[in-house]
Formats: structure tokens, sequence, C-alpha cells
């Protein structure tokens, strides 16, 4: 998969590399499910993050800052991009 800064991601663009990871909290949608929502940045910018149906387990393995593998996409949200988490890329 070809290098993809997040600057230059457009909604639809399918991305997995290594981000820098913070602001990592736990939070539950209307429903009640449980989401994990976070900043990811690489060295071209920041972006907010959500890892939809994410429990304690998947939230205990991500740093609470430092550097983490991501498989995700990007999504159109408010007219601000966000990044989907999909995977813990490993």
């Amino acid at each position: 998969m070809r290098r993809l800064f997040l600057r230059d991601c457009q909604a639809g663009d399918v991305v997995e590399d290594v981000f820098m990871i913070s602001n990592k909290q736990l939070g539950a949608t209307n429903q009640g499910k449980p989401y994990i929502k976070a900043v990811i940045g690489d060295r071209s910018c920041q972006m907010n993050a959500r890892m939809w149906n994410a429990g304690k387990d998947i939230f205990i393995a991500l740093p609470d800052s430092g550097f983490v593998k991501l498989r995700g996409r990007v999504e159109n949200y408010q007219n601000n991009n966000q990044f989907i988490i999909e995977q813990l890329a490993g």
C-alpha cells in the first residue's frame, strides 16, 4: 500500500500506517454501544479518529499516547475528515 499522508487523504481512502495517537477516550453511542475516540497524526497533520463497537479490551490495547499501526478509512463528517479505525495492525 502506498504512503498517504493524512493531509492528502480524501473521503473513501483506505490507509494503513503508523500514526501518533493521543487523547484516547472510551465513549458510548446513543444506543449505549462502546466506541473509542482519539486523535491520530502524522508529520502532515492531526485528525479525529473513531473506532466503532470497540470494547475495553481494544481500548486497553491502544497506547494512551505514542505510536500505533492502524488500518482504516477516511470519512467526511460535518465537513471534516475523520479516520475510522477498522483494525489495529500488527
